[in-house]
């Protein structure tokens, strides 16, 4: 008879042959890294650790030097919470024209975990791209902002200011950003280099577009589904309507846009139903700015801004120049995202209009009416929508509020550069001064609409009046 041999299981060789595999590589990875210690005129060319201890550093060196320099590309320095300190503290920052840290050329450049005293410049780069700044710490006589340009000759540094300055900012800091704000400055994007009102100007016209298109396609759809399954309650038109209601709730957004896309681009390509799948226009378009078209080139500063901004509205370009090939162009471009964002608030208006109407229905002013023989169509509209509208305007408020908040999945499903997106890619690439800037415009149309609404109520119901 054969002998039976038993195997041995294999699972634990293997995981500790790939655990012993995983630990040389580490070990070979940090063996390839350099162990520095500092001093005046140490040149960088590869990944480094930097031991943790406090390096005094000449701080009267050259304007176009460097006490530490980074030359290379693809390259990580920790510093592991070392100090470079140019000046001691207490001494007078002017007297210090030196670089603390200069990057040369390059790119993927990373500096992380660093702490920079009395330098003139902290981190001076130029011709480097992709340079990224970590944890690194330069309070103590440097005004917090960083200022960079990734461009083929970018310049990246931290300029110094004079220790009243810095208390100034420390005190009076909300002060100075309002003032600001007040003036239209949000700053300077720390990824793109250029001022985030420019950034502003351009992406919220395709949120605006988009949000007011989803709402009208959600008002003019979700309203008469409610009416109809308020006046014909417990029918098959009210099953479904309600059925449809619950799936456009619960469909995620990306499903169902994708679902959009398959559906008209691919399956009914070559049709007349074809719908284009994503962007904002088509590469032939041309667009032509609300100041060329009307020869106000010569406008500056806030007007011309104020033109800018109606000019990216595509709709609104189209109608006012004239260019119905725009106009059409931007909204077959809107309706496939149109759909897929405003299906929620479309359920959502559908069974709040539902609920509605029923209710009022009910009421002793809609049997007066119906017992003194007013058509049912009048009941409906002249007497029952009206005053079932206020909790239907109250959600189309706070709906379309959220869309010109940003709808981050759309605008990434069908590559649109909205508030969204632009907000999703400044929190992760950290850039603060875009998120702050962002968040505070997001919040002003937020109020804004919703001041809007509750001024409607006055047209709505004659009961509430403006005092």
């Amino acid at each position: 008879m054969a002998r039976l041999v038993r195997l041995r299981n294999p699972l634990p060789s293997v995981t500790l042959f790939v655990l012993v595999l995983v630990a040389a590589v580490r070990a070979q990875a940090q063996k390839r890294a350099q162990q520095l210690e500092l001093r005046a005129g140490t040149v960088i060319t590869r990944s480094a650790r930097i031991a943790k201890r406090t390096y005094r550093l000449p701080a009267d060196v050259p304007n176009d030097s460097g006490v530490i320099v980074i030359r290379g590309s693809d390259i990580t320095v920790d510093f592991g919470g070392a100090t470079l300190e140019g000046m001691p503290a207490g001494h007078d920052p002017d007297l210090a024209n030196g670089i603390g840290i200069r990057v040369e050329g390059g790119r993927n450049v990373r500096i992380v975990n660093a702490r920079i005293r009395g330098y003139k410049i902290g981190i001076l780069a130029r011709g480097t791209t992709n340079l990224t700044i970590e944890r690194v710490d330069a309070s103590n006589n440097w005004k917090p902002r960083l200022f960079s340009l990734i461009e083929h000759e970018s310049l990246v540094d931290w300029l110094s200011y004079h220790q009243n300055e810095k208390d100034e900012w420390l005190r009076y800091g909300a002060a100075i950003y309002l003032r600001d704000v007040a003036r239209g400055d949000l700053g300077d994007s720390l990824r793109q280099g250029r001022p985030v009102t420019q950034i502003l100007v351009e992406r919220l016209p395709v949120t605006i577009e988009l949000a007011l298109t989803a709402m009208l396609f959600a008002t003019t759809v979700g309203i008469p589904l409610g009416i109809i399954s308020a006046r014909r309650r417990n029918s098959a038109a009210d099953v479904a309507t309600m059925i449809g209601a619950n799936l456009g709730v619960s469909t995620p957004v990306f499903v169902l846009g994708l679902l959009l896309e398959y559906l008209f681009a691919v399956l009914l390509k070559d049709t007349f139903l074809w719908l284009p799948p994503s962007g904002r226009l088509d590469s032939g378009v041309l667009v032509i700015s609300l100041a060329e078209a009307w020869h106000l080139e010569s406008w500056t500063g806030l007007p011309a801004a104020v033109l800018e901004f109606f000019s990216r509205l595509y709709l609104l370009n189209g109608l006012l120049t004239g260019n119905s090939k725009l106009f059409l162009d931007t909204l077959r471009h809107l309706i496939l995202p149109a759909i897929a964002v405003g299906t929620i608030p479309l359920a959502i208006i559908a069974r709040m209009t539902r609920s509605s109407m029923l209710e009022v229905l009910h009421l002793d002013y809609i049997r007066a009416a119906r017992a003194k023989g007013v058509p049912m169509r009048g009941v409906l509209f002249r007497h029952g929508l009206r005053n079932a509208l206020l909790p239907v305007a109250t959600v189309i408020g706070l709906s379309l509020g959220g869309l010109l908040s940003g709808a981050v999945l759309t605008e990434t499903v069908f590559n649109l550069a909205g508030i969204g997106r632009t907000l999703f890619e400044s929190i992760t690439a950290r850039d603060y001064t875009v998120v702050q800037a962002f968040t505070l415009a997001v919040a002003i149309i937020y109020v804004m609409v919703n001041l809007v609404v509750d001024l409607v109520y006055v047209f709505l119901d004659p009961r509430i009046r403006l005092r």
